[in-house]
């Protein structure tokens, strides 16, 4: 024994001098601070237990315990991002973790990934059938799904299993409450509380359902019990008050706030609470002089004086005056600093910028991390579109506060401003894995994967959305429209159907399903839903103009015809009628009817730019390219600086073998736009076939590098084509593949790779790309060579 003593106290200074515990060292501080965290997480203080439990980890990094219970404390939190992150560690070194997988699979119902939340149920339920846990999450989904009647089932099983199982007992009342069954919920909460009365959830419950079901003494009875069991939870003194201002008993809501303030003399919430009472329940007169004294007896608490503004708040000249003595008392303390970000919104409220800035540069000045004022200052740069400036200050904050929505979200919008649409959907779907339920986001990612042309991925984005806010309306009406783009109309209907149900504005909605049914065809129905439109807006000219192509559609012309005429009878002067009946005129090639129609528009609006492009176009119908180029110029006098104009008369330019005009005009358009992508391509294409000076080949390749990995065939085409003019030929290749593969009907495409492939040597892909090229009805510039080198590649060898 003595021997065994003098071994370990050996060891001791041996493992001391190299700086490692001994005998019970790490593993006994690694159980202690674990023991320490778990108390502090049970006394609900999280920013000890969470400091003891990183500890824990500091020791061992592999100890799943301390992981599930970082895990336990994210969720108190409601920081969904770490629980995510801790539970996913967690059964990736342990999947068999039971607990942090049903955890897992809450947090996927949550974010309404339904499939996943279920995969997690019944892969616990495929190990431990009876697990009471999984099937109440089990009957979570289901009731998501609508399966009704089959959650009930698993509920009551899991209520037999567990009497009282909080989480399966509250889904019950949610169940039996959707049937008006308020006796049986009620029940349900009782058994309940029989196991778990200190959980105080189950009893609010109770007294909601008592509320609903019109007990209101004995819901009273059962706040004022809570009061007296739990006098720490001063939520619950509130909601008492707020249950007798619902019943219209304002001198016992008052008593019971009163009451609070005199049990807790120095805290200041109470007496705002009373002052929030006294503003909408007795005047803004009595709140205000019953705050005022609060303030002569209170001088150093700034937040009476802040509540101010809640009183004025139809009194902007009021409301300065209070932040600037705030300002002016405490200069650049905490109180002056959060006076002068108020300050800034309401100069920024007022347009006041200059103010606004200047507000928030004394505020970071003296607080480099002021989250509130690098917001404000990081919108006001996004809307002076200084991106970089707004992006670094939002990043400040986002260092502090990663999970911060409102960063994100202007982080998002300060990227999509900046066209750095990858970013800008990242800092989305960081917003969507730290709040699931936030629609902003939502929306503003479906919009930025349609701009990719990901319709699929926008979709299952937005019914997840809709899952979570069923009566959101803008939500409902993008699905409408995404389904539509998708064809898939069974579903564009179904929802369409619903819209009018959800806004007062009918005509949305009919307007919205007649474009489905014109989408599917079904034209006498979308004429039914247009003519309700015009009932409510007679003067709505996009529902006119749909009822016109819908009577179209059906060659139903002389009805269109008698709805314009009808329509220009009552309002004849109206640009957009005399537009639509002046176009039914060319497409019926009655010309000289359309000339005198879209002539009176322009004479009633010499600035109309489409409507010097709709004349231009009626003679173009009629083969008269002198009087088109006319009316472009006769428009451009008129209105200079028209990109439109300006593209037409290029074009006209590029027809009639101009093409040092349509240079000057590609030129003119990037001065005015110079990122317009259509003027870039068509320029460049120019200036490589004007001559093949090696200058202007460089130079018109240098345009278009942009369009190196665009989604538009014919970009890629033009950026191919000049890659192969400038000896580039395995770049010409790569791009050149891509836009056939994306558009392979083009004859000229066809032409431009049957060159490159020639170049390469790949003569039998040359020949059958050619023989495409060469199709009846081509006519591109180069056709002729296309043919001549077929020719060469057919003859025999």
């Amino acid at each position: 024994m003595a021997f065994q003593k003098v071994f370990c106290f050996v060891w001791i200074m041996v493992l001391a001098a190299v700086g490692l515990g001994g005998c019970g060292g790490s593993e006994d501080r690694e159980a202690k601070y674990f023991s320490k965290a778990q108390t502090y997480f049970n006394e609900g203080n999280m920013d000890k237990a969470r400091i003891e439990v990183k500890n824990v980890l500091q020791i061992n990094p592999k100890n799943i315990d301390a992981r599930f219970l970082l895990a336990q404390i994210a969720e108190k939190n409601q920081n969904w991002q770490k629980m995510f992150g801790q539970l996913s560690a967690v059964v990736d070194a342990q999947p068999d973790h039971i607990a942090a997988q049903l955890k897992l699979g809450k947090l996927f119902l949550l974010s309404n990934s339904i499939d996943k939340a279920l995969k997690k149920a019944d892969g616990v339920l495929a190990k431990a059938p009876d697990n009471a846990d999984a099937l109440a999450l089990k009957a979570a989904i289901l009731m998501r799904q609508g399966y009704i009647s089959q959650a009930k089932t698993l509920l009551e099983k899991v209520l037999a299993l567990e009497a009282g199982h909080v989480d399966a007992s509250l889904l019950m009342v949610k169940l039996l409450s959707d049937e008006k069954n308020y006796p049986g919920a009620l029940k349900v909460i009782d058994d309940a509380l029989q196991v778990h009365p200190e959980t105080l959830r189950l009893s609010l419950v109770k007294i909601n359902l008592l509320a609903v079901d019109n007990k209101k003494a004995e819901a009273e009875q059962a706040m004022k019990d809570l009061i007296v069991r739990f006098p720490d939870q001063t939520f619950l003194h509130y909601s008492l008050a707020k249950f007798y201002v619902a019943d219209k008993r304002l001198d016992e809501a008052e008593s019971v706030l009163r009451q609070l303030i005199t049990a807790l003399p120095e805290e200041t919430q109470p007496k705002l609470a009373l002052i929030d009472f006294l503003n909408s329940q007795r005047g803004a007169a009595e709140a205000e002089k019953a705050l005022q004294k609060m303030i002569a007896e209170n001088p150093d608490n700034y937040d009476y004086r802040f509540a101010l503004l809640a009183l004025y708040k139809d009194q902007p000249a009021r409301r300065v005056e209070v932040l600037e003595k705030i300002i002016a008392d405490d200069k650049l303390g905490v109180n002056g600093l959060k006076a002068r970000n108020k300050l800034a919104v309401l100069a920024i409220a007022k347009d006041e910028t200059d103010k606004a800035r200047k507000l928030l540069d004394e505020v970071i000045d003296e607080d480099v991390r002021n989250a509130e004022a690098l917001l404000l200052r990081a919108g006001l740069l996004i809307d002076a579109k200084q991106y970089d400036a707004a992006i670094a200050d939002v990043r400040t904050v986002l260092r502090d506060e990663p999970e911060s929505e409102k960063a994100l979200l202007l982080l998002a919008s300060a990227h999509l401003r900046n066209g750095q649409f990858e970013l800008a959907q990242d800092a989305l779907e960081k917003i969507l894995i730290v709040n699931p339920k936030n629609l902003l986001a939502s929306k503003d990612l479906a919009r930025l994967l349609v701009k990719k042309g990901d319709n699929q991925s926008a979709a299952e984005l937005l019914e997840k959305a809709r899952q979570l806010s069923a009566k959101d309306l803008d939500i409902s009406m993008m699905l409408v429209d995404l389904y539509a783009k998708l064809k898939q109309w069974d579903k564009a209907e179904g929802i369409a159907l619903k819209l009018d149900q959800m806004t007062d504005k009918k005509e949305q909605a009919y307007y919205k399903l007649a474009l489905v049914y014109m989408g599917e065809g079904k034209f006498e129905a979308a004429i039914a839903e247009l003519k309700k439109v015009l009932q409510i807006k007679p003067a709505a000219v996009d529902a006119l103009s749909a009822l016109i192509n819908s009577y179209l559609a059906i060659k139903e012309i002389k009805q269109a015809e008698q709805l314009l005429d009808d329509a220009i009878a009552g309002s004849p002067e109206n640009i957009a009628f005399l537009t639509m009946r002046a176009e039914l005129h060319a497409k019926q090639q009655q010309w000289k009817a359309a000339e005198t129609l879209f002539k009176k528009v322009l004479t009633l609006n010499p600035k109309f730019e489409q409507g010097y492009r709709n004349l231009a176009a009626v003679y173009l119908g009629q083969n008269l390219p002198d009087k088109a180029q006319q009316v472009y110029q006769q428009g451009l006098q008129e209105t200079p600086d028209s990109i439109g104009l300006l593209l037409g008369l290029a074009a006209l330019n590029e027809k009639n073998a101009h093409p040092d005009n349509a240079i000057d005009n590609y030129r003119k358009i990037l001065t005015l736009a110079p990122e317009n992508k259509l003027a870039i391509n068509n320029m460049a294409a120019l200036l490589a076939g004007a001559d093949q000076d090696k200058q202007n080949l460089a130079k018109a390749l240098a345009m278009v590098t942009l369009f190196k990995d665009s989604e538009v065939p014919a970009f890629l085409d033009t950026y191919g084509w000049l890659s192969y003019l400038n000896g580039h030929y395995d770049e010409a290749l790569r791009a050149l593949e891509t836009a056939v593969s994306k558009q392979g009907d083009t004859p000229e495409f066809q032409y431009h790779l049957g060159l490159v492939y020639l170049q390469k040597g790949r003569t039998e892909e040359a020949k059958m790309a050619l023989e495409k090229a060469i199709t009846p009805g081509a006519n591109f510039v180069g056709l002729e060579k296309a043919k001549s080198e077929l020719k060469k590649l057919q003859a025999p060898s």
